[in-house]
């Protein structure tokens, strides 16, 4: 039995080489606005912009390169997938 759910098998796109289940993709700007913090990691955010004069999203970004340098080679190439597919579809959705 093939359970390839992936977006290559319902003709968009490519292939994700490391799918292996269905995703649970949230409607597309319900993420960007309701990033949820609980108080002790908004108080560290609030802290570390208080030691480096950056915005929050500049901040949030500076983290999430670091979190990727941390990652797997296998991790890295599923979060480089997923980034394009991300971006390609997001910047469908403008046009």
């Amino acid at each position: 039995m093939n359970l390839d759910f992936s977006r290559q098998s319902k003709g968009k796109g490519k292939q994700n080489p490391l799918l292996m289940t269905e995703s649970n993709d949230k409607p597309k700007n319900d993420f960007r606005r309701n990033i949820k913090l609980t108080d002790p990691i908004f108080y560290k955010i609030r802290a570390l912009m208080k030691v480096k004069d950056f915005k929050q999203y500049e901040l949030i970004d500076v983290m999430a390169d670091l979190f990727v340098s941390n990652l797997s080679e296998k991790e890295r190439v599923f979060y480089e997938y997923q980034l394009e597919e991300i971006t390609r579809s997001e910047e469908e959705s403008k046009k």
